[in-house]
């Protein structure tokens, strides 16, 4: 949950940076600038949800003072959207603007996409409490290529726990978190981690500690 509040932010501010600098405060609400096929009326119709069930006091501020509510520009709304609407909102963005964003991680538009649609189902679990250690992941991520930097040896089991330490991992590298996440990650996960069964139901490969995309940006202090 540390790890997925870090990355929420983060993307809520790419996310209004990118769409609000290229088609202004409520662009979002015009269908036009979204993928064919996105369905931005339910999507729209659940944030409109969010934001009316919101008793953030900026919020209660707008709709004393200003007319249109619940129409808020893209700066509000997104701090009230929940993850699943953020996550679904970038998904539902056009190619180019997602891949703005995207560059900024070193990952193709579509495999950040699937990284959202994995870590909302992921944070949905963590939220109820429920059993995520040994889960085989009903929402698999798509992973990146061996032309983007991975090679088929870097990429784990994208069914099983260690893939979605490693997504985290490589998406807080770009505030500069990574390291410290990791060694964290790290000193939890070694305290079962000798039980091979236990190992194998995480994901994590023989060695994981010195697995290049869980060591390599940690300066070798894991």
């Amino acid at each position: 949950m540390d790890a997925l509040e870090r990355v929420e932010v983060a993307m809520r501010t790419e996310i209004t940076y990118t769409l609000a600098h290229a088609y202004g405060a409520f662009g979002h609400h015009d269908p036009a600038i979204f993928r064919p096929g996105f369905q931005h009326q339910q999507w729209l119709t659940k944030l409109t949800s969010e934001i009316e069930n919101s008793h953030e006091k900026f919020i209660k501020h707008y709709r004393s003072k200003y007319d249109g509510f619940p129409r808020l520009p893209i700066w509000m709304e997104s701090e009230v959207m929940t993850f699943g609407s953020l996550s679904r909102l970038y998904e539902g963005m056009e190619d180019l603007d997602q891949q703005q964003i995207s560059r900024k991680y070193g990952l193709p538009h579509y495999v950040l996409r699937s990284w959202l649609r994995s870590l909302n189902f992921i944070r949905n679990v963590c939220a109820h409490h429920s059993r995520l250690w040994n889960r085989e992941l009903s929402m698999a991520p798509v992973m990146p290529k061996k032309k983007h930097g991975w090679p088929p040896e870097d990429i784990p089991n994208n069914k099983r726990l260690f893939a979605v330490l490693v997504m985290l991992g490589h998406l807080l590298d770009s505030q500069g978190q990574g390291a410290n996440w990791r060694t964290e990650v790290t000193e939890c996960l070694l305290r079962i981690s000798f039980n091979d069964a236990f190992r194998v139901a995480m994901g994590l490969p023989e060695g994981w500690r010195t697995h290049r995309r869980w060591n390599m940006h940690a300066g070798g202090g894991i």
